[in-house]
């Protein structure tokens, strides 16, 4: 069986965002690919818009440049 689950890292162990048909103690490989942070952002943003699925393009454009932008900044160190 050879599947792509996604899931979250919590405390080192791999939480998966649903669930697999197998038994407790079966063995598997896992191979680990990230994603990125901004990209997980714009997913999340989305899901959770289910109010919004009526929003014109024009606005989800101007959130992925939010995004993008947030992406792109550099932050600066605070000198103390």
């Amino acid at each position: 069986m050879n599947t792509t689950l996604t899931g979250i890292v919590i405390d080192g162990t791999i939480r998966l965002d649903s669930p697999i048909d197998l038994p407790d103690g079966f063995p598997v490989r896992v191979t680990i690919a990230t994603e990125e942070a901004n990209d997980l952002l714009t997913e999340r943003i989305r899901r959770c818009a289910g109010s919004l699925a009526d929003l014109p393009q024009s606005d989800w454009d101007d959130l992925d440049t939010i995004v993008r932008q947030r992406r792109d900044t550099a932050f600066r160190e605070v000198e103390e």
